[in-house]
């Protein structure tokens, strides 16, 4: 678990050091949501919680 956490980190630093380097974000959407619920889930997992729906919410708020 700790390790799925660490990678997901990196992936998102990844993807923002992409960004500052010219990549468009809006080609790092679907990567950059897949990642951070990667993460949520793992972070969740460490803290003996069950993973969010973040799917579920994203569609909650953006229909606000």
């Amino acid at each position: 678990m700790k390790e799925r956490l660490t990678d997901a980190k990196a992936k998102l630093r990844r993807f923002q050091a992409a960004i500052v380097a010219g990549v468009d974000p809006a080609a790092l959407v679907d990567a950059s949501n897949a990642t951070e619920e990667q993460r949520a889930a793992a972070r969740a997992e460490l803290n003996g919680l069950p993973a969010p729906n973040l799917a579920r919410l994203d569609g909650e708020l953006g229909s606000s």
